[in-house]
């Protein structure tokens, strides 16, 4: 809390865990008479008793050994006179110089013998702790999936083909040319056009719940992280560990969606390339939650979160189309190309539209002016669409690295 809002916090404390102990910056000892016998970084207090002849046993919590070397229980006893007068001495010799009057980064190691573990052992700590909180928090878990479950359900139902069917070919140029003047732009068009609607819908909907449920990962423990850094911990090893620890609901998270969606809707396309593309979208969309959960407390994430999702559906090509957007508002429409929504709706279009292409290659022409025409995207664009989705995504990991 106190580096969240950062305030200065004081607390009078006996015989404390580990944990919490190693959670304090600075630590204050005293002997009976309310006098000092160490008062300095906690990084530094095991390395200064033992400077005085006391080795910390491998199996005993600091906190007991110290209360129990100023109780003159651990050999060789010493009296509160002799500890305080340790004390003054070491403010006045080396100790003082290297721990109390110098910067934190010119301080050396404890000892000169304690360094940082290998980074990928770091990692691999840090994955073991994800690991572990995240089976404390299987109900949260259990809820995220279930509201993909209920998304995948509500969609699938809305885009049944009890309703509608999803998509109809333009008209063959004798025909569309036969139209007066002005319709023949809408004789051009696909009689029956769904797919936008249904591109964007489902992309709305993995980008609003990848991003709110991945607000978790690093929010929740940012104040933990925060103590350790201040110990040495390095911030590449702690964001690798947590992100491969979050890679297992990634990969579910559109299969869960999918099994709700996919055989109700019946859209056109490959399961496959439907779970590719929409895994595109989680590992993104989980990006944005990262970056979220770094830059702003904990009660303003949901929100920022769903702003930052509908602000991006403005330019992601589904209404206003890419050519309307870059026709009326030139100046902004450049910021598009930065919308991982506007890409992923565009490999959708192309997995559903495949379909029919496949039925009728007589058609194949039609349909790839139309969708450069009208929606402004390229047919061949699977892969680039596909590459830039997941390229966003690592660029806003960087940049929750580098904030973190």
């Amino acid at each position: 809390v106190s580096v969240s809002v950062q305030v200065l916090v004081a607390a009078v404390i006996h015989q404390p865990r580990h944990e919490i102990f190693a959670a304090l910056d600075n630590v204050i000892f005293l002997c009976p008479g309310g006098r000092v016998v160490y008062s300095g970084p906690t990084c530094a207090a095991v390395s200064y008793f033992e400077s005085i002849g006391y080795r910390l046993p491998a199996t005993t919590n600091p906190p007991d050994f110290f209360m129990d070397i100023i109780a003159g229980d651990v050999a060789p006893s010493a009296t509160p006179d002799s500890l305080v007068q340790h004390w003054e001495a070491a403010k006045a010799g080396d100790f003082g110089r290297q721990w109390l009057f110098s910067s934190p980064s010119a301080r050396p190691a404890i000892n000169g013998k304690r360094s940082a573990a290998p980074v990928w052992n770091q990692a691999l700590l840090y994955l073991q702790q994800c690991i572990i909180q995240q089976k404390r928090e299987l109900f949260f878990i259990a809820l995220d999936m279930g509201l993909v479950l209920v998304g995948g359900l509500f969609l699938g139902v809305a885009f049944s083909d009890h309703g509608f069917y999803g998509y109809s070919a333009p008209l063959p140029e004798v025909v569309w040319k036969a139209c007066p003047g002005k319709l023949q732009d809408k004789c051009k068009a696909p009689t029956q056009d769904m797919l936008p609607t249904i591109s964007a819908m489902v992309g709305l909907v993995m980008a609003l719940c990848g991003s709110v449920a991945s607000l978790r990962l690093f929010g929740d423990v940012k104040i933990h992280y925060y103590r350790d850094r201040a110990r040495g911990s390095s911030a590449v090893a702690f964001f690798i560990g947590r992100m491969v620890g979050h890679l297992p609901n990634i990969l579910l998270w559109p299969y869960v969606f999918l099994l709700a969606f996919y055989p109700i809707a019946r859209p056109g396309g490959d399961f496959g390339q439907w779970y590719a593309v929409l895994l595109c979208f989680m590992f993104t969309a989980a990006s944005w939650g990262y970056l979220i959960s770094i830059l702003f407390p904990e009660k303003l994430g949901y929100l920022a979160a769903v702003i930052a999702m509908l602000g991006q559906m403005m330019f992601a090509g589904s209404n206003p189309t890419l050519p309307i957007l870059r026709s009326t508002m030139p100046w902004i429409a450049w910021a598009s190309d930065l919308v991982f929504l506007r890409w992923g709706q565009e490999a959708l279009y192309i997995v559903m539209v495949n379909p029919t292409i496949n039925a009728d290659p007589s058609a194949k022409r039609r349909i790839e002016d139309s969708m450069r025409d009208i929606r402004g995207y390229d047919p061949d664009n699977l892969v680039l669409d596909v590459f830039v989705v997941v390229l966003l995504g690592c660029a806003l990991r960087v940049l929750s690295l580098i904030h973190i």
